[in-house]
């Protein structure tokens, strides 16, 4: 069975609903970075997070991840699905660095519409972004029920 590095860095990191859904019986290596700079904000009332491959002359940020070891053909039949690949991410690789300096060579999923927050640039997805998010939905759901 082929397997390949995986990096996730919004949902899908431990702790997070996505995880458990997708990711535990994953084999976890370590916690990484992006070696190259990326923007990444959040989408749908903070909800997730999204990379962007590049945007206009944002200037990005190493984002900080996770590093799994999955099957190649769970990246294709599972997490490919879960992303919506190729409608609203796209994956493609990337090198990302752990912190002892090795680079690994994963796979990363770039979001590839425009309607994420780009107000709020962030390096890391936060169990405290999740919680703006989740309070902002709530909100907004009770708005709409006056």
């Amino acid at each position: 069975m082929l397997k390949e590095y995986l990096f996730v860095y919004g949902s899908m990191k431990k702790g997070f609903e996505n995880h458990e859904r997708l990711l535990k019986e994953a084999e976890y290596i370590c916690d990484v970075k992006t070696v190259e700079k990326y923007p990444m904000f959040p989408i749908q009332h903070y909800m997730f997070p999204c990379m962007l491959e590049s945007h206009d002359n944002i200037i990005g940020k190493e984002i900080s991840g996770e590093l799994y070891l999955v099957s190649t053909k769970y990246i294709i039949d599972t997490i490919d699905v879960a992303e919506g690949t190729p409608t609203y991410y796209v994956r493609k690789k990337i090198n990302v660095e752990s912190k002892q300096g090795e680079i690994y060579l994963a796979n990363a999923y770039f979001y590839k519409e425009d309607d994420y927050d780009n107000g709020v640039l962030l390096s890391e997805w936060s169990k405290k972004n999740e919680k703006d998010g989740l309070n902002c939905v709530s909100f907004c759901n009770n708005f709409k029920d006056m």
